[in-house]
């Protein structure tokens, strides 16, 4: 549906939710799913740089819907409430979702 490095950052975005540190896990998932994913495709390096963007693009996304499904005055669900937290204002300073240097990982597309 997209480019395959969205497909990727998509399962990263919901995948470091739970996490309590979001970088230590976000290079151990990736590092894992990384060394799997090249096992049946191709991932360029260029891609990994783009990683930081198409999770902006996931985080304004949900943050549209939540706008579209919810009353946003008076939200009643604890996750949504939480992701909503100071979302805005993260989005408007262009705030990484995810602070993680990506290039990190070159070295599993590299073989």
């Amino acid at each position: 549906y997209a480019w395959y490095a969205n497909d990727i950052a998509i399962v990263l975005f919901y995948a470091v939710m739970g996490a309590k540190d979001w970088p230590a896990f976000t290079h151990t998932f990736m590092m894992r799913f990384l060394n799997g994913y090249v096992e049946e495709n191709q991932l360029s390096l260029a891609w990994l740089a783009e990683m930081q963007t198409f999770l902006k693009l996931r985080e304004i996304e949900l943050y549209a819907v939540i706008h579209r499904s919810f009353d946003v005055q008076n939200l009643q669900n604890p996750w949504v409430e939480h992701y909503m937290d100071g979302r805005r204002q993260r989005i408007e300073d262009g705030i990484p979702y995810i602070e993680y240097d990506f290039n990190s990982l070159k070295t599993v597309l590299n073989g």
